[in-house]
C-alpha cells in the first residue's frame, strides 16, 4: 500500500569533473539538460507540469581524494556566487563530519557529479475490474524450473510481463518476468492481466489429502 500511495520520483544524473571556482557554463548546461529529462519522465508518468518539482544536488570532494559528499545545490540561476556557496556548504559539512584538520584545502574543490530529483504527487488510483476469462498469451522463451519434489525439473514457459496485453491468460507452471520483479506461477495456478497491467493470480485449491 505504501508504494502505491507514494509520489512519483526520478533521479537523473551526470558524472562531471568541474573545478571550483569556475565552471558556471558547464554546471548550468548540465542542470538544464537534467531538468528537461526529469520533466519528460514525469510527463510520461502522467504528472502535469504544474505539479512537477525539481531539487538540484551535486557531489563535491577535495581534489585527489576518492570520496565525495552530496550537497544540495542552491536554487536560482547558476552563478559564480552559487558555486561558491555550494563549495562553502561542502567545506562546512566536511568539517562537521571529519574535522577541519582533515580538509585538504590546498588541493582545491571539485564537482564530480550533478543530479536532479524530479518529483510529483501520488497519481490517482486507477480502478480496474478483474477479467473473468482472457486470451491465452504466447510465451517468449522456455527454461527448466524446479517447482517441487513431485514435479521436479519442469520445462516452463517464460513470459515478458510488460508486453502482455489486457486480459492475457496464463496457465501455470509459468514465469512472468518484469523489469523489477519476477512472478512464479506454480503448476495448476492461473494468471490474468487487467487494463492497468496488474496480474491477478488464482491458485489451485488443495484437498486435505494433498496437504503435506
Amino acid at each position: 500500500f505504501g508504494a502505491a500511495a507514494s509520489g512519483v520520483r526520478y533521479t537523473v544524473e551526470r558524472s562531471k569533473s568541474i573545478l571550483l571556482p569556475g565552471g558556471v557554463p558547464d554546471v548550468a548546461a548540465a542542470f538544464a539538460e537534467l531538468k528537461g529529462e526529469g520533466g519528460t519522465l514525469l510527463s510520461q508518468a502522467g504528472v502535469p507540469a504544474r505539479d512537477q518539482h525539481f531539487e538540484r544536488w551535486c557531489a563535491i570532494r577535495w581534489r585527489r581524494q576518492v570520496h565525495s559528499l552530496a550537497i544540495p545545490f542552491p536554487a536560482g540561476a547558476v552563478t559564480e556566487a552559487l558555486l561558491e556557496k555550494a563549495a562553502a556548504d561542502f567545506s562546512d559539512v566536511y568539517a562537521a563530519r571529519y574535522g577541519k584538520e582533515a580538509a585538504y584545502t590546498e588541493a582545491g574543490v571539485e564537482i564530480t557529479r550533478l543530479w536532479i530529483q524530479a518529483a510529483g504527487p501520488a497519481l490517482p488510483v486507477q480502478k480496474t475490474a478483474t477479467p473473468d476469462r482472457g486470451t491465452k498469451a504466447a510465451p517468449s522463451a522456455e527454461r527448466r524450473v524446479f517447482w517441487d519434489l513431485k514435479s521436479g525439473w519442469t520445462p516452463t514457459p517464460i513470459y515478458e510481463g510488460p508486453a502482455l496485453p489486457e486480459a492475457s491468460e496464463i496457465e501455470g507452471p509459468a514465469i512472468i518476468e518484469h523489469p523489477g520483479t519476477t512472478i512464479a506461477l506454480p503448476p495448476e495456478a492461473r494468471a490474468i492481466t487487467d487494463a492497468a497491467g496488474h496480474t491477478h493470480i488464482r491458485l489451485a485449491l488443495e484437498t486435505p489429502e494433498e496437504r503435506p
